[in-house]
């Protein structure tokens, strides 16, 4: 009997702490865990605290930013097609107007404005997920997100990761993002950036992946 499970998403929020002589590990700022029923099927936010990887093979998540080894058989689509477009207009139509996220409200904030470096990190995760099939804020060589994003260059004071798999299109997804509690959070945070990823991979889990990375610079 075929089953094909149900779309879920994941939220990751993180800051580092103020230190005057060098940039030290961040701190876990946000842990939520909930079920939501949504049309779609079940959602799940799962932020369970991270640890910080070595980082000693994250480029292999990355490096989705020109293209993957051929053979891959994960369909990539440009980095700021239409879909992903879509999502980022969603998300700042979000951002425009004050809203409750689970019971805290959350005014409305500045719109977010596209990252290359941070597209690089976010891109490079949603094809590793798929590739690999898994669906986690870790990398399977242990690599946070704060990892990840560092080693595109990026140099943040802060950043939140919304994960999501099996929506297939954009509006769904933002959509289960904002009707959950952590996601919603990340998304209304006082971020500056966003780097943004998508990949479909046909024999995977959920088929369909997605990555929201917001950051501020340190």
């Amino acid at each position: 009997m075929n089953h094909t499970p149900h779309p879920v998403v994941g939220a990751r929020t993180r800051t580092a702490p103020v230190n005057t002589i060098a940039v030290v590990a961040a701190v876990a700022a946000l842990a939520t865990l909930l079920s939501l029923v949504l049309t779609a099927g079940a959602v799940r936010a799962d932020a369970a605290p991270g640890r910080s990887g070595d980082g000693s093979s994250t480029v292999d998540a990355v490096r989705g930013g020109s293209e993957y080894k051929q053979g891959s058989r994960t369909t990539r689509r440009p980095r700021l097609d239409a879909d992903l477009r879509s999502v980022l207009t969603l998300v700042n139509r979000a951002r425009s107007k004050a809203r409750v996220c689970g019971t805290k409200r959350y005014p409305a904030v500045a719109p977010v404005k596209l990252n290359a470096r941070l597209n690089v990190a976010a891109d490079g995760f949603a094809h590793l997920m798929a590739r690999r099939d898994f669906f986690a804020h870790e990398s399977p060589n242990g690599a946070s997100p704060g990892d990840r994003i560092a080693r595109s260059g990026y140099d943040w004071s802060r950043y939140g990761e919304n994960i999501a798999a099996g929506y297939s299109d954009p509006a769904s997804v933002v959509d289960a993002w904002l009707k959950s509690p952590g996601h919603c959070a990340n998304l209304m945070g006082r971020f500056k950036e966003i780097g943004l990823g998508y990949a479909y991979d046909p024999d995977s889990t959920y088929g369909h992946y997605w990555v929201q990375d917001f950051a501020t610079r340190g």
